[in-house]
């Protein structure tokens, strides 16, 4: 008599909705789509060393505590970083999020991911000096964000 066959291993779960990622996981997706991974980016310090996110090269951190460590995520500064790939739609998860500036990275590429619409109302600054990004600009750009104060892309 033939054996049962072996039980079948359950599927993996699906990864998390990307608006309910922690910062670490959104910073790291971004290090991950923008050739940090790959070794590309010119600055890289503490984005692979698992520590508080507000010590990585290029993220600032307001000075309120958040809960489980540093402050929060309030600014991007990455110019001239040598990112390479896209800006993740996961970043729409930083909620406190005030400024991206990322100008200066040619290898920089895609649409901005129209999950940005997410950012909060006093989201301020978009700097993509530079890029190779393209496209239009997503709904982030509506009375939602009535803090926006300063988008640049030139030579985008």
């Amino acid at each position: 008599a033939a054996s049962p066959p072996p039980p079948s291993s359950p599927p993996p779960p699906p990864p998390p909705p990307f608006w309910s990622l922690s910062p670490r996981q959104a910073l790291e997706e971004l290090y991950a789509s923008a050739g940090g991974a790959d070794g590309k980016w010119r600055y890289a310090t503490n984005w692979t060393t698992g520590g508080d996110v507000c010590r990585w090269w290029g993220v600032t951190c307001s000075k309120e505590v958040a809960a489980g460590g540093g402050g929060e995520v309030i600014g991007l500064n990455l110019q001239g970083n040598r990112l390479e790939g896209t800006l993740p739609r996961s970043l729409a998860s930083l909620s406190r999020l005030i400024a991206i500036d990322a100008d200066g990275n040619e290898g920089l590429s895609g649409t901005l991911p129209p999950e940005l619409k997410r950012l909060s109302a006093s989201f301020a600054s978009l700097s993509l000096d530079e890029t190779a990004v393209s496209g239009t600009l997503p709904a982030l750009l509506t009375s939602s964000l009535t803090l926006l104060q300063k988008i640049e892309l030139e030579q985008t």
